[in-house]
C-alpha cells in the first residue's frame, strides 16, 4: 500500500510532514487528501531548530546558503 493509504488506514487526524522544502509542501499537495488526515502540518527543519540541532532560519534578506549548519 502507498504511504498515504497507510496513513488513512491508521485514522490519523494530524499529519506532520517533514521532508524539507519544497518536498514536504509538494507531498502534502499531491497526497494530502488521500491520507484522510484533517490537518497536515509541513514541519521541515523546524524540529531541528526547536531542538537546537541547527542554527535558526536565515534572517530576511539573507540567502539560505549563508546559514551556518
Amino acid at each position: 500500500a502507498t504511504l498515504a493509504a497507510q496513513v488513512r488506514s491508521a485514522g490519523v487526524d494530524l499529519l506532520v510532514v517533514g521532508l524539507g522544502k519544497p518536498r514536504q509542501e509538494q507531498w502534502a499537495r499531491d497526497h494530502g487528501a488521500a491520507t484522510g488526515a484533517r490537518v497536515l502540518l509541513a514541519f521541515g527543519a523546524a524540529a531541528d531548530f526547536l531542538l537546537s540541532r541547527r542554527a535558526g532560519p536565515p534572517r530576511p534578506g539573507l540567502d539560505a546558503t549563508q546559514r551556518p549548519g
